[in-house]
């Protein structure tokens, strides 16, 4: 799915991790060190540590570096066009500390507070909290009618850590709620309010790099999710996840790793019905995915595959390939090849991430991708200067698509939930130049071509994608910037949707070593669509606030 830059958007889809800055020390002199704190966090899913192996995105070699003189040196900024800007974090050693507030019209709220201490020198706690999303008009049809609308999301975490001589064990408990309101025509038909409840904890233990003969890490936890408020024809009101994941491996020579990962779900349902395939049932997941990798000065290697066995809802075995090629032809140069694929399981959690407007009659079936493939070329000819060009082909079975729907018996504006089988062609490039801290700018474009047996499906699938961003320095610690992204969509039954054209600015200046102000407004031109999610998005609005680190 693309990414969609409204405020709303990123409210809906963005996940709440512990935002912990690292306080390694630098004894570098005059260095200056950007932390990033992540805009609208969240904890959708419960389990906040990846333990299975990393797979970094091919890297080019970088070239020659000038060091800036400015006062605070400044990547190549991504367009996010309508997320408020929180600021650049800029400071000589990383605090523990952070917090953000803003606030804008239509009651748009963002406050995020998070905090990292070190107990000892083999213990850790961090804790992290946030509340986001608006209550405000919104126009939803093409007669720009206005109803009255409300999304918030508020949640919380806590991590805590300690390290032992050969391995570490992590714990982490979360919570959050999501309250909102659909669109209703007729209130005493359906209840236009909503309210959904996560929550869950999950405790891990990995081996310390290279201390025992294996290198490990596995994490297992539980994930609830609940709805208070559902529409007469839910058929599910409550799920439990059990989720397990891994992985295993070791080092068989100089720059070779052989590793097993392994990952397994087990959902149970409040209204479970074993036999009725209308109805949601219990089921279980699990996925294997051994590999081997190599990798030295100019290559790296992966060779894989995915084996998936689920008992309903697509049940049986399934096998998708887990091939990656990154080879260095040049100095900044780098070639890349891949191949994925594999199952996905439409838990909650997962369907809420899609949309969190979703309501499903019945349980979607597993989704299955037994290819997906991709080539490309990753470049940084100059200092500053990036580029990739990028073309894949991917086939999906079961793809869940969204489609906006008002309900004639309901009386509600809901977002259906379609499953079909989906074939998308894609193609692209993109470039991003930083000029020493002092201007910088991005710019990528994607072209996709969808097809599937019901076209009525892609309404809301992009077709051609262009974002663009340009960031710059007006004074020391005051910044500015611009964005615009458009979306067209994709023809379905020889109709299009109205495409996305969304512009937006906004600065942000360090009025003091550790507080920074800043201001976003968000689209500029005023216009009304459907998001990529399927439901109305805010015309035009603004944020401002400040953020701290201490």
């Amino acid at each position: 799915m693309p990414k969609n830059s409204l405020l709303i958007c990123t409210a809906l889809l963005a996940p709440l991790s512990v935002g912990a800055q690292q306080a390694a020390k630098d004894s570098t002199l005059n260095r200056t060190v950007v932390v990033e704190n992540q805009y609208n966090p969240e904890v959708m899913d419960a389990f906040k540590v990846n333990v299975l192996p990393q797979t970094a995105e091919p890297q080019t070699p970088k070239q020659h570096i000038d060091y800036a003189t400015t006062v605070r040196p400044i990547g190549p900024w991504q367009g996010a066009p309508m997320a408020p800007m929180a600021g650049e974090e800029e400071q000589p050693a990383a605090r523990r500390g952070y917090l953000r507030a803003a606030y804008g019209n239509r009651n748009n709220t963002d406050v995020r507070l998070s905090y990292l201490w070190d107990a000892s020198e083999r213990d850790r706690l961090g804790v992290a909290a946030g509340l986001y999303g608006y209550s405000g008009d919104l126009v939803c049809n093409d007669q720009k009618e206005e109803h009255s609308s409300r999304f918030f999301r508020t949640a919380a975490t806590l991590d805590y850590s300690h390290r032992f001589d050969q391995l570490t064990l992590s714990f982490n408990g979360n919570l959050g709620s999501q309250t909102f309101t659909y669109l209703p025509l007729d209130t005493e038909a359906a209840s236009p309010r909503q309210r959904f409840f996560f929550g869950g904890g999950s405790v891990k233990a990995a081996s310390a790099n290279g201390a025992l003969p294996l290198d490990f890490a596995v994490q297992t936890g539980v994930q609830l999710f609940s709805s208070k408020h559902d529409l007469p024809v839910a058929s599910a009101h409550s799920e439990t996840r059990l989720h397990t994941e891994g992985f295993v491996g070791r080092t068989i020579g100089e720059g070779q790793k052989a590793v097993i990962g392994f990952q397994m779900d087990n959902l149970f349902y409040d209204q479970a019905q074993p036999t009725d395939p209308f109805e949601w049932r219990n089921n279980s997941l699990l996925q294997l995915n051994p590999h081997y990798t190599y990798e030295d000065k100019s290559i790296r290697l992966r060779l894989g595959v995915h084996v998936d066995w689920q008992t309903t809802v697509g049940s049986g075995i399934k096998v998708a390939p887990d091939v990656a090629l990154d080879a260095t032809v040049s100095p900044g140069y780098v070639l890349y090849l891949k191949a994925g694929g594999g199952t996905e399981q439409h838990h909650f959690g997962r369907l809420n991430q899609a949309s969190p407007y979703w309501q499903a009659t019945a349980q979607p079936l597993t989704a299955y991708r037994p290819i997906a493939g991709e080539a490309g070329l990753k470049a940084s000819p100059l200092t500053g200067l990036e580029f990739r060009l990028f073309g894949g082909y991917r086939i999906t079975k079961n793809d869940l698509l969204l489609v906006p729907s008002m309900d004639a018996d309901l009386l509600a504006w809901t977002v259906r939930l379609h499953q079909e089988k989906t074939k998308q062609a894609y193609g692209g490039a993109a470039v991003d130049y930083d000029y020493k801290g002092l201007v910088g700018f991005s710019l990528s474009g994607t072209y996709a071509n969808w097809k599937a047996d019901d076209t009525w499906m892609l309404a809301l699938k992009p077709e051609l994608e262009i974002d663009a961003a340009l960031r710059c320095r007006i004074l020391p610690g005051l910044h500015a910037n611009v964005s615009y992204r458009y979306e067209g969509r994709t023809k379905a039954d020889g109709v299009k949707m109205e495409a996305v054209s969304l512009l937006g600015a906004g600065a942000d200046y360090r009025l003091l070593d550790r507080l920074t102000v800043f201001a976003r407004l968000n689209n500029l031109l005023g216009k009304h669509y459907f998001t990529t999610e399927g439901y109305p998005a805010q015309g035009f609005h603004a944020l401002g606030g400040l953020s701290v680190d201490f």
